[in-house]
């Protein structure tokens, strides 16, 4: 019998995630759902996937009108993509229209996803794709209020 966990995760295959980065965040990101879905912000404990860490986004959601506000963005990405999002709201950036629509949709479904070789004409350096798991979290046990992204580069 599925759980209601794995229903809402069904569409992501461990096995097709790229690295062991994003294997690691998404094995994390299962233990937690498995005590309460979506999990708690406050219950992501860093210590967990210290090698993680470069590679993390982490939005908090504002509502009406709803707006992603990058609350951290992991030095490894700062470096891969030439610029740091911290502190800026992702409609800032040009050619975000289909990322926030996928966002949007994470917080409406409370669903996980993950896309791979995605452009990325938001950086400064665009010579690479990038692959991203996007994870939903809720302070209320209800309301998507905060995403975790991993990401991972592919030149």
């Amino acid at each position: 019998m599925q759980s209601i966990v794995d229903a809402r995760i069904a569409g992501i295959d461990r096995d097709e995630l790229p690295d062991e980065n994003l294997k690691s965040l998404y094995d994390y990101y299962m233990a937690l759902a498995a005590e309460r879905f979506p999990p708690r912000r406050e219950s992501f404990d860093p210590a967990r996937v210290t090698r993680v860490l470069p590679w993390l986004v982490i939005y908090n959601i504002e509502q009406n009108p709803r707006r992603y506000h990058i609350r951290l963005q992991g030095t490894g990405i700062v470096e891969a993509i030439g610029g740091e999002g911290t502190g800026h709201y992702l409609d800032e950036y040009p050619g975000m229209t289909e990322s926030i629509q996928r966002l949007d949709q994470l917080v409406e479904l409370a669903r996980p996803y993950f896309v791979k070789n995605l452009p990325m004409p938001w950086a400064v350096r665009d010579y690479k794709l990038h692959h991203l798991l996007a994870l939903p979290f809720s302070s209320n046990g209800a309301t998507v209020d905060s995403i975790i992204l991993g990401l991972s580069f592919a030149k």
